[in-house]
């Protein structure tokens, strides 16, 4: 019996020589040495937690301060008890081997992740907590975990947690700080039965968005098909490194995704880093015409890009081709007919299929920087064929239909090569050469989910009447490209009225270009956006 009370001595003696932490080896900077801890009242946590859990005696100068805070239970089967005593705590973010050997096995960056991503009530995140540090106890009696094994919340965090194990709170976020309380002396007997408990730190440091991104145009007033250069800023603000930043412009049209560009991508930024970069492009054009005797009517926007490289309806086009996109004004034409030509769309006597074979085209010119006109073209806009072979390739139209270019259908060379057109496309053709549009849309094309809703289904669509002219770089001559001009369109019937033959020209406008950075963190994503306005003249 002797040598049985000389072991329990010894063992309290020992737990009671409690490890310290070197301090600003984590996230967070807390004193070595013992501080007081007051707990309770039990199961009565007025911030939305399990318990409140209130420091004193802490000296100046470290991430605690003499203040109560969010408590957690970290084992299932004691009580807390509910009085003052001195102890330790600990940075669930430092080095393993500075926590007491009973928090050497909690995946910390688990618990982290659970108590910054919280849902559900009190008892739900608690039974979460004790699941994820492995602490649980089934026979226990007070909120055991086995009693929301089937709670959706519960499942939910836990899943997360073990989802995220390398997880590092940054700022604005919470750090899990264990207190160690086993071997304090409670009511003068040795106890290695007294409830050990969590707090929540707040870890100081700038809230989101960790990452800035800043745009520029020069010039800010730019004659209708001259450039634009604009510079963007990204600045990593945050704590945390960013990766994999990715900065793509709109290239001012907000609703038309076709034509955005990536500005620069793969960019790794520390904290307080920046980095610039620029691209010079051609802003989009607004083209007004007089339609039914109404002079100023919005036509349509004009798109030029100098094409980065792509496959375009399986044909390969070099980096340096010019791009010619024209989407004509909904207002005037556009790819609904049969059912879909309603009074609602703005088809009062209807649209069909065919309609749009037989006349529809678009007038486009090309020069050179020099102001010469190197090449000049009706472009066909939809007509029956199999296939069509342009001045880069052959493209198939599996469902009989497709675009002629400027030498089939409604097309027509006037000036220059056609062997200098790569290819030629428009929106009909293309979505024709989609997989769920191939058979069944040549006399109704797909419904809306609301009349003009502009989502299709199945999805898709466009039924915005748009042409597309890629053309080789080497048309422009040593002078380079200059600029692109529309210079007819016909319609045949137009949506409303009698003019089917129209001559669109640039009209004033102010163009907002949007771009978007984003990036990953060890916390998630992160995302900036910023604009730029150009005012583009005639």
């Amino acid at each position: 019996m002797k040598k049985y009370l000389i072991s329990i001595l010894i063992v309290c003696a020992v737990v009671l020589a409690l490890p310290t932490l070197a301090a600003a080896q984590g996230l967070l900077n807390l004193p070595s040495s013992q501080i007081g801890i007051q707990t309770g009242p039990w199961l009565g946590g007025t911030m939305g937690s399990t318990l409140d859990i209130t420091l004193y005696s802490v000296p100046s100068g470290f991430s605690v301060t003499n203040a109560t805070y969010v408590g957690w239970c970290a084992e299932d089967d004691f009580q807390p008890d509910n009085t003052n005593f001195l102890t330790n705590v600990y940075d669930s973010t430092g080095p393993v081997s500075n926590l007491p050997r009973t928090y050497q096995f909690v995946p910390w960056p688990k618990v982290n992740y659970l108590l910054n991503h919280k849902i559900g009530n009190t008892d739900e995140v608690q039974s979460a907590l004790w699941i994820v540090m492995g602490t649980n106890n089934p026979t226990s009696p007070f909120f055991p975990a086995d009693t929301y094994s089937n709670d959706a919340n519960v499942a939910s965090m836990v899943n997360a947690a073990n989802s995220n194990p390398t997880f590092l709170p940054s700022g604005g976020q919470v750090v899990a700080v264990p207190i160690f309380t086993d071997g304090y002396l409670a009511h003068g007997a040795c106890q290695d039965a007294f409830q050990d408990t969590i707090i929540e730190v707040p870890l100081p440091g700038p809230t989101a968005p960790a990452m800035t991104l800043t745009k520029s145009a020069s010039p800010t007033t730019a004659t209708a098909g001259h450039p634009v250069t604009y510079t963007y800023t990204v600045t990593n603000t945050g704590g945390l490194t960013i990766n994999n930043i990715t900065i793509t412009d709109d290239n001012g049209t907000p609703g038309y995704t076709a034509d955005d560009f990536v500005v620069a991508s793969g960019i790794t930024l520390n904290p307080g880093q920046s980095q610039s970069f620029s691209a010079t492009i051609y802003p989009p054009i607004k083209e007004c015409a007089t339609v039914n005797n109404v002079p100023n009517t919005f036509a349509g926007t004009l798109i030029v890009q100098v094409d980065p490289g792509e496959v375009y309806n399986g044909i390969t086009v070099p980096a340096g081709s010019i791009k010619a996109i024209f989407r004509q004004s909904q207002s005037l034409n556009d790819n609904r007919y049969g059912t879909g030509a309603t009074s609602a769309t703005g088809w009062p006597s209807g649209h069909k299929f065919s309609d749009l074979t037989g006349s529809d085209m678009a007038h486009i010119q090309f020069y050179n920087a020099a102001g010469t006109n190197v090449l000049e073209a009706d472009f066909d806009y939809i007509s029956q064929a199999k296939s069509w072979t342009f001045g880069g390739g052959t493209v198939n139209y599996p469902s009989g239909y497709g675009a002629l270019g400027a030498t089939g259908g409604d097309g027509k060379m006037i000036l220059g090569s056609s062997s200098n057109i790569l290819v030629a496309g428009s929106t009909l053709s293309d979505n024709l050469l989609l997989s769920q549009f191939v058979t069944g849309f040549l006399v109704n094309s797909p419904p809306e989910t609301s009349p003009n809703s502009n989502i299709s289904n199945p999805a898709g669509w466009d039924y915005t009447d748009g042409y597309t002219v890629i053309v080789k770089s080497s048309t422009f001559g040593t002078s380079g490209f200059g600029h692109v001009n529309v210079a007819g369109l016909h319609d045949s019937p137009p949506k409303t009225g009698t003019t089917n033959l129209i001559t669109p020209t640039p009209c004033p406008n102010t163009v907002t270009n949007t771009a978007n950075a984003t990036g990953t963190t060890a916390n998630g994503n992160v995302s900036s956006g910023a604009s730029a306005s150009v005012s583009v003249t005639q």
